[in-house]
């Protein structure tokens, strides 16, 4: 494996900054969402529409890895952005009513038609199939 040139440097540069920082102890537990839809937007322009019922801010969905690293160079895949939107919450939906919500948005913003994004279900279904 080959490291980038600045590759120490920048790992000493973070290495200081997180142990001059200290323990950083929660004084209250984060609020419980019954559930919040994402969107995942990623270089290309590819997106993908995923559920949360934790409220993690480090979950960024279970697209598939293999389709997304299709998309990329090699090179592509050294320094990148993707973003992570919320395009809807509840603190009371339960789990249907939050799935039902994932379907509705994969549909109508075509995420899983593989030239706009990466989800794979549900097949063959378009926004024109909601009630």
């Amino acid at each position: 494996m080959e490291l980038l040139p600045d590759a120490w440097e920048r790992f000493e540069r973070a290495f200081e900054v997180v142990a001059k920082s200290g323990p950083k102890h929660r004084t209250a537990a984060p609020p419980k969402l019954g559930g919040i839809i994402y969107k995942i937007t990623y270089p290309n322009g590819k997106i993908y529409i995923g559920q949360d019922r934790t409220d993690s801010i480090n979950y960024f969905g279970s697209a598939s890895s293999e389709l997304i690293a299709r998309d990329f160079t090699p090179e592509q895949r050294h320094n990148f952005t993707i973003r992570r939107e919320i395009l809807w919450k509840s603190e009371t939906a339960t789990r249907s009513e939050i799935t039902s919500k994932e379907v509705e948005f994969i549909l109508a913003l075509s995420s899983n038609e593989p030239e706009k994004g990466y989800n794979q279900w549900p097949v063959g279904r378009k926004a024109e199939d909601l009630p």
